[in-house]
């Protein structure tokens, strides 16, 4: 049987704590009982409970962004043109985290439970490190978006941005609510079935035209 490295072996003892109690909430003490190794071990691998932190993250952040940018590249050669260009954007941000988010044999619902850990640490640094890894992701899929849906005002495409990512933030973390009022038409665990509603959904959100702001009527014209 394999033995996990000293190091391994801290980050995974770490991400579950973190993910339990929180980051706050959990000392390198804590960490070091459940690892059963020493402070200095701690110290050699991570140098500081901050750098373990960015580590736990990491380790899965990383490979979910390698397979994003994989998708986008492989869309991005077959032309900006093609018809089902902004379709494949789409889901190449989408889909890998949605996988993981429904993979319970790589941790998947504990990484859900550390990504709302994130969101709810008080002090903010640790979403200041969360959000830093995603500097790539954005670098590359906004020009893809602006490539896909050239008529769009740059407003107009932020916001439809952040309603995607809303979106999907949403699906990933809440199938509650799926199970407790629509268990009979739909399957939360047919994870690829609920990607492509998400991107079927979004897409059509990002070709719609913005209506024009309505004319406003002061209050003397209307008396």
């Amino acid at each position: 049987m394999a033995t996990v490295d000293t190091k391994t072996q801290i980050i995974e003892t770490a991400e579950r704590l973190f993910a339990g109690q929180g980051f706050a909430a959990t000392s390198l003490r804590n960490i070091i009982a459940e690892a059963r190794v020493n402070l200095a071990a701690v110290h050699y691998h991570f140098g500081s409970k901050d750098e373990l932190i960015r580590q736990v993250l990491q380790r899965r952040i990383e490979p979910l962004n390698a397979e994003r940018l994989r998708l986008l590249d492989l869309a991005e050669a077959d032309g900006v043109k093609a018809p089902d260009f902004l379709e494949r954007v789409v889901e190449a941000l989408v889909g890998p985290p949605l996988r993981l988010s429904r993979d319970p044999e790589n941790g998947g619902e504990q990484f859900m439970r550390l990504i709302g850990r994130t969101f709810a640490d008080a002090d903010g640094n640790v979403r200041k490190v969360f959000f830093g890894m995603f500097a790539e992701i954005v670098r590359r899929f906004i020009p893809a978006f602006r490539a896909a849906c050239p008529k769009l005002a740059p407003s107009t495409l932020f916001w439809r941005c952040q309603f995607l990512i809303g979106a999907m933030a949403h699906t990933m973390c809440d199938t509650d609510a799926v199970e407790m009022y629509a268990a009979d038409v739909c399957d939360p665990s047919d994870v690829e079935g609920t990607i492509r509603e998400l991107v079927s959904f979004t897409v059509a959100g990002f070709r719609v035209r913005t209506p024009p702001a309505p004319t406003r009527t002061s209050t003397r014209a209307r008396r």
